[in-house]
């Protein structure tokens, strides 16, 4: 397996696509093919093609084997469904190894399916029988339809994704209104609960739209008088992004934080994903159809790009 990590110790699974050289600083862009799957716990700086999406993965774990962190992405038979995870397990060393093995063999089982709640509750049942509750993993499953630029997203117990709409030019994160109907818990981390439920979220993105994901090691940053950045510093910080690359984009996001740890060493695992639309010919933005396989009561749907997931939307079947 080539090793895209820049250098640095890690592992990639199933990854058969075209690597581009990279730049004077080891930086290299990664074509992921079809029935692909890429991953990793590891230390990694790199972007990914997907088809329809621009990338930019930076984790930072603290352990030198490897930390809770999972990311992963994948693509199918046909090249039209692309699915982005990112996963917080709560623990390290066997919890997380046991986490990212199970995730790979989802991630390869469900390739070419385009619910991401089934994943969801997948993930957690087989988490669930393996932890008996006794450790969890956060996560947030994305999948991509290069066909239609329709994007779905479960949430289970993650902090929530961020938004850049190119129109508006602002940021939104991107949040489920789904709540458990046994708990009332919106969004279960998965292996806490065994009937825990997932529903997904369906919107589309415009050309030039980006979607920041990320681990609270980043928004609990804390400096050296012991304060914690938090969630609303972070927000801003993504705002006040330039916004021209992935890269540059989660770059600055990063410089952001470490400008706040003021020489503060990281007290947790560190993972930022940047993904973008690209600028090539796609479906006019415009309503969704509504299709059977979203008509379901445990989902939602987010009709058109000016849709807003942060309000709750009406079920299609009461």
């Amino acid at each position: 397996m080539k090793d895209l990590t820049t250098g640095r110790a890690g592992r990639l699974f199933e990854s058969s696509g075209d690597s581009v050289p990279g730049d004077a600083e080891g930086n290299c862009t990664h074509r992921l093919g079809c029935m692909e799957v890429w991953g990793t716990n590891a230390r990694v700086s790199t972007a990914i093609e997907l088809p329809g999406l621009s990338t930019w993965v930076y984790s930072n774990p603290l352990g030198s084997g490897g930390g809770g962190d999972l990311h992963y992405m994948s693509v199918c038979g046909n090249g039209d469904l692309s699915r982005v995870v990112l996963a917080d397990v709560s623990g390290h060393g066997e919890q997380a190894s046991s986490a990212a093995t199970f995730l790979q063999a989802l991630m390869r089982s469900y390739i070419d399916l385009w619910d991401q709640a089934d994943v969801m509750r997948e993930l957690n049942r087989v988490l669930w029988r393996e932890w008996r509750g006794r450790h969890y993993a956060s996560a947030v499953i994305l999948g991509y339809r290069r066909s239609t630029g329709e994007l779905a997203f479960t949430n289970a117990g993650h902090p929530p994704p961020l938004w850049r709409r190119t129109p508006e030019n602002s940021w939104v994160p991107l949040n489920e209104h789904a709540p458990d109907p046994v708990t009332g818990v919106v969004s279960t981390p998965a292996g806490l609960l065994l009937d825990a439920e997932y529903s997904q979220t369906i919107l589309r993105l415009a050309v030039g739209d980006s979607l920041l994901l990320y681990t609270d090691g980043l928004t609990e940053a804390v400096n050296d008088k012991g304060e914690d950045l938090g969630w609303p510093a972070f927000l801003e910080a993504a705002r006040s992004a330039p916004v021209g690359s992935p890269q540059a984009l989660g770059q600055a996001v990063l410089d952001t934080v470490d400008d706040f740890r003021h020489g503060a060493a990281p007290i947790d695992d560190q993972t930022l994903m940047i993904i973008e639309r690209s600028n090539e010919e796609q479906p006019a933005a415009g309503p969704l159809a509504i299709r059977p396989e979203h008509s379901s009561p445990s989902r939602r749907q987010i009709l058109g790009h000016g849709g807003d997931p942060t309000e709750p939307v009406p079920n299609p079947n009461p």
